[in-house]
């Protein structure tokens, strides 16, 4: 299993465990298994005691994450921790909604030739503190704009892009907060402009291609783009809704402007 994929088995196990779904949780968790919630008193050792937990969990809200951070820490040749930071969207029985911002560390072990879940850690960020005169401002993440309220659950269908960024943070986003991406350093990685953020990725071009086929447009040999920033084409440029101008090869454009018409 490559990096990214047990990246990936993180972000699934956690997608349908706030779905209530926990059939892949289950699957994969060691019977040695710890789980530690994000409130005081809530832990459980062992995977009966997991087990016994949920089936006597009866509730029925659901939640939805977004705006995933994932980091992957190798601990030992055979043991991993991965990171992931997101936002946890509840809808209550009357309708209303609700967002907590939430971190998890998923503690991994290679136990004949497969992989055993042995810790998940919950913890929810605590809001600075003013009296607090050593940990208020530490750190080097800023995640002080969450939003207010939490998204409508009907944009936790749309599907979603795994970014591996170059300094070994995994972000996913949704497919419609892509705006389009760039090749850098010759080709060998690229850049990738979200309606957020900026993110500096691993991977080449052609990876985004193959990977989520019938996403993006390929209007130059150095761009991809995504159809729906395009706000107008002209021979031999395109330009996107947030300003941005990229080059229209002539041999190029006529494909293009076809792509946009079907």
């Amino acid at each position: 299993m490559k990096e990214s994929d047990l990246i990936q088995l993180s972000v699934d196990i956690m997608e349908h465990y706030n779905r209530n779904d926990l059939s892949i949780f289950f699957r994969y968790i060691d019977d040695s298994f710890t789980w530690i919630g994000p409130r005081q008193g809530q832990i459980s050792h062992s995977k009966a005691r997991a087990l016994t937990a949920w089936i006597d969990t009866d509730h029925q809200i659901e939640f939805r994450i977004s705006n995933i951070e994932a980091t992957l820490l190798p601990a030992s040749p055979r043991s991993w921790e991965v990171l992931l930071f997101y936002d946890v969207h509840g809808q209550l029985s009357n309708g209303k909604t609700f967002l907590q911002p939430q971190r998890a560390q998923f503690s991994w072990v290679l136990k004949q030739n497969e992989y055993r879940l042995l810790v998940l850690h919950f913890s929810n960020p605590a809001a600075p503190d003013e009296r607090d005169l050593i940990y208020n401002t530490w750190g080097d993440s800023d995640r002080s704009d969450y939003l207010t309220r939490a998204v409508p659950f009907r944009e936790s269908s749309n599907s979603y892009i795994m970014i591996r960024g170059t300094d070994k943070i995994y972000f996913r986003h949704l497919t419609s907060s892509i705006m389009w991406i760039e090749a850098t350093d010759e080709g060998r990685h690229s850049k990738v402009h979200t309606r957020e953020q900026l993110i500096n990725c691993m991977d080449r071009l052609s990876f985004f291609e193959e990977k989520y086929p019938g996403i993006f447009l390929r209007p130059h040999v150095s761009y991809l783009v995504n159809p729906h920033y395009i706000k107008s084409l002209r021979r031999f440029e395109l330009a996107l809704w947030d300003g941005t101008v990229l080059p229209v090869p002539e041999k190029k454009y006529t494909a293009l402007k076809n792509a946009l018409l079907t």
